[in-house]
């Protein structure tokens, strides 16, 4: 068995007789540490988050793409763009379509890193190029047959992200309690005002609305709710555990604000087994403001043990309500967290956002005609089936355009909205509306899933100019878990 360490100083002494190290032995390491990714967040100028080393096309020049500022890890070498960089897409010689490849090109010999396009063949099913092994693509190009570069614009419909996005700092926390909580530290609705937050119930008829910062210093998202004693919200959370909950302790924090003096919130846990309530409910936790005119805020946490029985149990019911008549409460932050954990936010799991390295296409959602309707998916079964069971949502790219989208009477008279299941408030809206006719128009949209449906299900809504007059794609680029 060979033990090897690196890096030392001298070359006498132990494992320094390795040194001198050339740069491909030092590449080779750090490739075999971190591999190949774009580094999010690493922005330059205006440059918006999502748009580290994105390949665009150029609206103003024929035949040419942009690939936007960036830093990026390539086979061991590190890669920083600072401006964008324009790129020429070469013409397609025949009628045949091509694949081309945008790709970051580690070359040894002259000791760079670059980005360029790769040409695939021209054929009737063409196929990207093979990524050799000093190279990584970032994008894919789909170039028609008989395209001219010196007259044709590229359009953003035909390049597909490849990005790999990955975190580099430091692993602060390496205790993490997983929030099986759902929507837990947004408090997010698809419902809009006067609706509970998904995953969540209204107790009785209080009015709400949800928001972000605006002075309220409960941290993320918020819901408010307001209205009489004994009104809010409620969940139940799904634990499944069975038996092997004898004995186990669960965690139970959140944090809420209020603006009365006179307002108390309580907050009520029950267990249940098939719905049924095997302990009564109890107030937990009850607070108030300081003063009147000033506002409270308190991190909440319960912990509660849950005793042998002998039947199983399999949720924990969550209910937060007002005591007082007038009611005056943002709510953020909310965690489930099966076993015991301390009072910091910072070591709780919560939902978390997940890039995809590659951008998932639906056959029914690729610049594909559309007419004015209402269309379900399932994500058990459309964009290719392969999204895990129990996501919270899907990030997803939305592309639109109408060949009467510059007539269109009304705002969003040709648009692609994106609603959660049942809800009739859209949570992402792209409109080409009063745009020339045929132009492109792009956005990225959130849908949340509804935890207790089994067939994942959010609804898209088109609505067109004419009979099939609206383009529509629709790429699945991140999960929320």
């Amino acid at each position: 068995m060979v033990q090897t360490s690196y890096f030392w100083d001298g070359t006498s002494v132990g494992d320094s007789t390795l040194a001198p190290y050339d740069d491909a032995e030092i590449a080779t390491i750090m490739d075999d540490i971190y591999g190949y990714f774009v580094v999010p967040g690493y922005l330059f100028g205006t440059q918006i988050a999502g748009d580290e080393l994105a390949v665009k096309g150029d609206t103003a020049n024929p035949g040419k793409v942009i690939v936007y500022p960036g830093v990026a890890m390539v086979r061991g070498v590190l890669y920083i763009v600072d401006e964008e960089v324009t790129l020429d897409v070469p013409a397609t010689a025949g009628a045949n379509p091509a694949i081309y490849r945008v790709i970051l090109d580690k070359d040894t010999v002259n000791q760079t890193v670059r980005v360029e396009i790769k040409q695939g063949a021209e054929a009737a099913t063409p196929r990207p190029p093979t990524v050799a092994s000093n190279e990584v693509s970032i994008a894919w190009l789909y170039v028609t047959g008989a395209y001219d570069h010196t007259i044709d614009l590229f359009d953003d419909s035909l390049i597909h992200d490849e990005r790999v996005f990955k975190y580099i700092g430091p692993d602060a926390q390496r205790h993490v309690f997983e929030n099986i909580l759902h929507n837990p530290e947004f408090m997010a609705t698809s419902g809009g005002t006067n609706t509970a937050p998904d995953g969540w119930v209204l107790v009785n008829t209080p009015a709400t609305s949800f928001g972000t910062g605006g002075g309220r210093t409960v941290r993320g998202k918020w819901v408010r709710f307001q209205g009489g004693a004994g009104e809010g919200i409620e969940t139940t959370v799904p634990i499944n555990r069975g038996s092997t909950m004898d004995g186990e302790i669960w965690t139970i924090r959140g944090y809420i604000e209020v603006d009365a003096q006179s307002l108390t919130v309580d907050v009520y846990v029950d267990i249940l087994d098939g719905g049924t309530i095997l302990f009564d409910s109890k107030t937990f936790w009850v607070m108030a403001s300081p003063g009147a005119g000033t506002e409270g805020i308190t991190e909440f946490i319960m912990r509660i043990r849950i005793n042998p029985l002998s039947t199983e149990q399999n949720a924990i019911r969550i209910v937060i309500t007002s005591d007082n008549a007038a009611t005056d409460a943002y709510i953020g932050d909310m965690a489930v967290i099966p076993g015991y954990v301390a009072g910091t936010k910072e070591s709780v799991r919560k939902s978390e956002l997940i890039w995809l390295d590659n951008a998932i296409a639906d056959v029914n959602w690729t610049a594909t005609a559309k007419s004015t309707g209402t269309t379900t998916i399932s994500l058990n079964v459309d964009f290719g089936g392969i999204i895990p069971r129990g996501v919270r949502g899907v990030v997803l790219r939305v592309r639109c355009r109408d060949s009467g989208s510059a007539g269109a009477a009304v705002a969003d008279g040709t648009s692609i909205k994106l609603y959660a299941y049942t809800s009739t408030i859209p949570s992402a809206v792209v409109s080409c509306t009063g745009l020339p006719n045929d132009e492109w128009e792009s956005g990225l949209g959130w849908v949340s899933i509804w935890p207790n449906d089994t067939s994942s299900r959010f609804a898209v809504v088109v609505t067109a100019s004419g009979a099939g007059t609206l383009d529509a794609t629709l790429e699945i680029i991140g999960i929320i878990t």
